[in-house]
């Protein structure tokens, strides 16, 4: 279900928030691990090339930064290992490529669509945005925008989730047309292929008709129908609960 868009956070805020957090933590286990081997902060701090102040420093939370060395060096003295990864938390500050090519895709999309970016999942809590959605009346279409592929794996996943919780009609893969993503997909694409069948063209004539709702009734169910045999974008009846997703290679301008 995709919600209003809110004030959020800023990845600056949340990245401090999130530091503070771990340090916190990092303290409190540094301590007990202390003890529990009955070493005194002068001699964890000796094991560790560090002082006792610093250890206590640490052990506080009295410290605005830590580092990442010397963190795993604490650890190593108590018997312990340190171990860190990172878990997707929200949409990443987005590139000047990434903007452009929404902005080349907006452009050749019907004004009739209303269009909007930085759309957040309303499941509370979740940090999750698409990077545009075009809605009318029955149909909401989700964009996911790449401006090169990286892990094929983990772009699988994370379009399944957001399809699953998006609530969307529709969703369209948007690539950028380099000869680097051309290559991917045609070496690891196959799965990408399969799940998003439609093309440029077929995506941009389905959402131009689509968009015409000035047409003459008849017309409009001839386009419908059409749209249907296609996989096309459509009122989300027509296709009974199945959700077509699509792929586009949205070349810039000057290669279109």
């Amino acid at each position: 279900m995709i919600g209003a868009v809110s004030t959020r956070e800023r990845p600056v805020d949340r990245g401090t928030r999130r530091g503070r957090r771990l340090i916190v933590e990092y303290g409190r286990e540094l301590r007990d691990g202390r003890l529990e081997t009955g070493l005194s902060q002068k001699e964890l701090g000796r094991g560790a090339a560090t002082s006792q102040s610093s250890v206590s420093r640490i052990e506080r939370s009295a410290v605005r930064s830590l580092e990442i060395v010397l963190a795993a060096r604490l650890m190593a003295v108590i018997g312990r290992d340190l171990s860190m990864r990172s878990f997707p938390a929200g949409p990443p500050i987005r590139d000047a490529a990434h903007q452009a090519l929404l902005g080349r895709f907006r452009a050749r999309v019907s004004p009739t669509f209303r269009c909007r970016f930085e759309v957040p999942l309303s499941i509370p809590g979740d940090p999750r945005a698409f990077d545009m959605t075009l809605d009318k009346p029955n149909l909401l279409i989700g964009v996911e925008a790449e401006t090169r592929f990286h892990d094929r794996q983990s772009l699988d996943r994370r379009l399944a989730l957001k399809r699953r919780d998006g609530q969307i009609d529709r969703l369209i893969l948007l690539v950028s047309a380099t000869k680097g993503n051309r290559t991917f997909l045609n070496e690891e694409g196959a799965g990408l292929r399969e799940a998003f069948p439609l093309r440029t063209r077929a995506i941009l004539e389905a959402l131009a008709r689509v968009a015409d709702q000035a047409a003459p009734a008849a017309d409009s169910r001839r386009a419908r129908r059409s749209l249907g045999r296609v996989g096309g974008l459509l009122d989300p009846w027509l296709v009974r609960d199945r959700l077509d997703l699509l792929i586009g290679l949205l070349c810039s301008p000057s290669v279109a």
